[in-house]
């Protein structure tokens, strides 16, 4: 995402460690790669869904979230969960 963090408001804090932070879990998110995903959650105490379609669910509904992707990489996770039989 290259550090630009203007999405993220006024009132954000953007401390060194937090934008790199931001920076890793984004790239994790783009990447789709499970192995990078699970990493990222280790390393940062989230717990991982023992069932894999939550888990992927959780990975697009996140990827919605994000102000900086773009509406190409949030479409594609829309039609993810429709076509997993998510209501979003």
């Amino acid at each position: 995402m290259g550090g630009d963090l203007s999405g993220y408001g006024a009132g954000v804090i953007m401390t060194p460690e937090f934008a790199e932070y931001i920076e890793r879990r984004d790239e994790a998110l783009l990447s789709l790669n499970r192995d990078v995903l699970v990493k990222l959650f280790e390393e940062n105490g989230v717990e991982i869904p023992a069932d894999e379609t939550m888990f992927w669910a959780g990975i697009h509904m996140a990827r919605l979230q994000v102000v900086s992707f773009p509406d190409g990489i949030k479409a594609e996770s829309l039609g993810w969960l429709h076509a997993n039989g998510f209501c979003v």
